[in-house]
């Protein structure tokens, strides 16, 4: 549904008479939400982001499954490959840029996993749970920052949360000692998660198959083409 917004202007006549003419500007209702992640082509590239992520999800949750590992050893491991479990919830951030893109793949990602993992139906609040540890940096500063930077913290923050819940539910003996050298080996993972993102998204944007929502990636494409 449209709305109308008149919008006088006035000009010249030719031979310096004055001369007014009206002219109406059409805007979209619908155009916010257009550019929004619930745009068509951002919803339909979050959903296949979403789906791309169940290839790391599904084989890292059956890696780490229920009784698999010892609880010292999961946790450890887990630190290790923060940076793996980070790339699919991160990456509908970096790719489509717009609020609720993380929250949307990641209940896709649950969705699919509740039917493909050992965790079942849990594999729904994991993977949402695991979008918002993702996006808390980027809500408290409003998503006014889309940089490398930002999703540094924001793997940070996704590592940090993820070893105080293991230290505190499966270590038998936590230390202050302990739980540092796992948020250290968590962070640094997810800092190379990060790099791998953005290399993905490299990979993705030249390949044109995905909305390309970055000013930056936008300008130097023209000027490529120029």
């Amino acid at each position: 549904m449209t709305h109308t917004n008149p919008a006088p202007v006035t000009s010249s006549a030719p031979g310096g008479g004055p001369g007014k003419k009206e002219k109406t500007l059409h805007t979209s209702s619908r155009s916010g939400i257009k550019d929004s992640v619930l745009g068509t082509r951002n919803l339909l590239v979050t959903a296949a982001l979403g789906v791309v992520g169940c290839l790391f999800v599904i084989p890292l949750s059956y890696l780490f499954g229920p009784g698999v590992l010892n609880p010292t050893l999961f946790v450890w491991l887990n630190c290790a490959f923060m940076g793996v479990w980070l790339i699919p919830y991160l990456l509908p951030a970096v790719i489509v840029r717009r609020p609720g893109a993380m929250i949307i793949a990641g209940f896709i990602m649950g969705v699919i996993s509740a039917f493909t993992t050992p965790s079942g139906p849990g594999a729904l609040a994991g993977n949402v749970l695991g979008a918002v540890f993702v996006g808390i940096a980027m809500a408290v500063t409003l998503y006014r920052f889309w940089s490398t930077l930002m999703f540094m913290i924001c793997g940070a923050v996704f590592g940090a949360l993820n070893v105080v819940m293991m230290a505190a539910s499966m270590l038998p003996d936590p230390t202050a000692v302990k739980i540092a050298g796992m948020f250290v080996v968590a962070v640094a993972s997810t800092s190379v998660g990060v790099l791998l993102t953005q290399l993905l998204k490299k990979a993705v944007n030249k390949a044109g198959v995905a909305v390309n929502n970055d000013p930056a990636w936008a300008a130097s494409a023209a000027q490529t083409k120029k």
